[in-house]
């Protein structure tokens, strides 16, 4: 089974704003990289720089959209990581959940608008859900936290 655990991450954006982000941890790798190294292709190509494009969503709101199984950019898909613009549902990566009753399943991967990843080559996450649903109020406690 993975291993997943939520991690708080202060950022400023360009304008000033200040906000509490929530660094997803997969297996001990930050999301972020995973992502980034399934785009690796695209990125050498100098089709986009990974790091430019995203950022992890608010804490808030990933535990509300997590919880809900849905975003601002999708009825049944929470977004994982947003565009760094910050603006909900703008080029954010989506993920399916599915539950059974031992464990909880992210699979297929997309993005909403910016289309510049081929996410059929990325791996699907099983999480054991006792273990899942302690990461969730791990995060529960993270958007409590303030800067």
């Amino acid at each position: 089974m993975d291993k997943l655990k939520f991690q708080k991450m202060n950022h400023t954006f360009a304008w000033g704003e200040q906000a509490v982000l929530a660094e997803i941890v997969i297996n001990g790798k930050p999301f972020a990289e995973i992502v980034e190294h399934y785009g690796q292709s695209a990125a050498e190509k100098k089709e986009y720089e990974f790091k430019d494009c995203y950022i992890y969503n608010y804490a808030e709101v990933l535990y509300e959209e997590l919880i809900n199984k849905k975003s601002e950019a999708s009825d049944n898909e929470p977004a994982l990581m947003i565009c760094s613009c910050s603006c909900e549902g703008c080029g954010a990566i989506l993920v399916t959940i599915v539950e059974t009753e031992t464990e909880v399943i992210w699979r297929g991967f997309r993005d909403h608008q910016m289309k510049k990843l081929d996410y059929s080559v990325f791996p699907m996450f099983k999480f054991e859900k006792s273990a899942y649903q302690a990461a969730l109020e791990q995060l529960r406690m993270l958007q409590k936290n303030t800067l």
